[in-house]
């Protein structure tokens, strides 16, 4: 399977040390308080790091060690 273009899942691709097709995620948090851009209702999903993509097995797309994410409205 050829490496997809990033979309609402991230990026997908294949080969024979793919053990899933999914390569990329984001991090995020519920916060209650936020206004749905689905249904316009209390309650959404918020990005951590302003929606950045991480790749999973890419170290250094990651914080260093014992840093937090920005996450929280912060």
């Amino acid at each position: 399977m050829p490496t997809s273009a990033p979309g609402d899942v991230g990026v997908w691709t294949g080969g024979p040390d793919a053990f899933s097709p999914v390569t990329t995620t984001q991090i995020g948090w519920w916060d209650p308080n936020a206004t749905s851009n689905f249904d316009g209702k209390r309650g959404a999903w918020e990005s951590c790091e302003g929606g950045k993509w991480f790749a999973f097995l890419d170290p250094n797309a990651w914080k260093p060690d014992h840093t937090q994410l920005d996450c929280f409205g912060k």
